[in-house]
């Protein structure tokens, strides 16, 4: 596992290169080479995935998909049809593809918001990234509690209060 986490904001340049965050780039792996396949998130972000974690992880999920089965193809065609590999360059940016940039509204110039998910790095706009937090009903206790099986108190560090039993 990369193991990305952590955030940053950083300047997109005119060209559309972004710097990937020190802190994040310390994560990559020598058989990703340097090389990150970017494409379309599944929410309004652009996703880039170190190469190996793309060869090992996410294509040969896709490549189970049933391209007869009209919605496993709409979703493979749509994460496919965006994707790029883009590698870091002497001053370890990367450069986003300005369609995709289009697609989650980032322009050159823009402050992109860099947040680390175990196995990829999210390139959100700020406006998009405030719109993801405060449209979300859920909080991070009870997301654990239903995907961890973790509870709110467990998260915190506290004993249960009331009849709650962990």
């Amino acid at each position: 596992m990369a193991g990305f986490k952590g955030r940053a904001e950083n300047t997109i340049d005119s060209k559309g290169r972004v710097p990937v965050p020190a802190k994040m780039r310390r994560y990559l792996r020598p058989e990703a080479r340097e090389t990150f396949v970017v494409t379309q998130g599944v929410d309004q972000c652009i996703v880039l995935y170190p190469l190996d974690v793309w060869e090992g992880e996410i294509e040969p999920k896709l490549e189970k998909l049933d391209g007869f089965n009209a919605e496993q193809a709409m979703l493979s065609r749509r994460i496919l049809m965006w994707t790029d590999e883009v590698s870091l360059d002497s001053q370890g940016r990367v450069s986003l593809p300005r369609d995709l940039m289009e697609l989650v509204g980032l322009e050159p110039g823009d402050k992109a918001k860099m947040i680390g998910v175990l196995n990829r790095i999210e390139v959100w706009s700020l406006g998009a990234y405030a719109a993801y937090l405060n449209g979300s009903a859920h909080s991070v206790a009870d997301l654990a509690d239903r995907h961890m099986g973790a509870s709110r108190s467990r998260l915190a560090g506290r004993r249960a209060i009331g009849t709650r039993t962990l």
